[in-house]
């Protein structure tokens, strides 16, 4: 999608028709996001690694659909809202992708460990 942040910006009704459909991508984005940020911290007994695992997908995906809320409850405040929650919860999963690179680079550093500065 060519200008996709000047139309997300300046012309959302533009950016939303472009938008791709579904929620396929965006929840398989969440869930790859999800599973990486666990990965790091999961303990060592089975049961609360299953625990941990199961918490941590539903915590994800609900903070996913409240961030798409507040979002949008905020783009309808400021009056440009041109978009449905579907859309709306489409985008912040894309965004999703991010983090989980964040996720995975950080995870990667606390594996390597800290220096001790004394």
């Amino acid at each position: 999608m060519k200008n996709a942040v000047k139309y997300l910006l300046f012309d959302q009704k533009q950016f939303f028709e472009e938008a791709p459909k579904g929620l396929l991508i965006p929840a398989l984005i969440t869930l790859l996001y999800s599973l990486i940020s666990i990965a790091f911290i999961i303990p060592g007994d089975v049961m609360t690694a299953v625990i941990t695992v199961i918490v941590g997908v539903i915590g994800i995906f609900l903070s996913w659909a409240i961030v798409a809320g507040l979002f949008l409850a905020g783009v309808k405040l400021l009056g440009y809202a041109k978009c449905t929650f579907k859309q709306m919860l489409a985008v912040t999963g894309y965004a999703s992708a991010i983090l989980a690179i964040g996720a995975l680079l950080s995870g990667l550093v606390g594996l390597v460990g800290t220096v001790d500065p004394l």
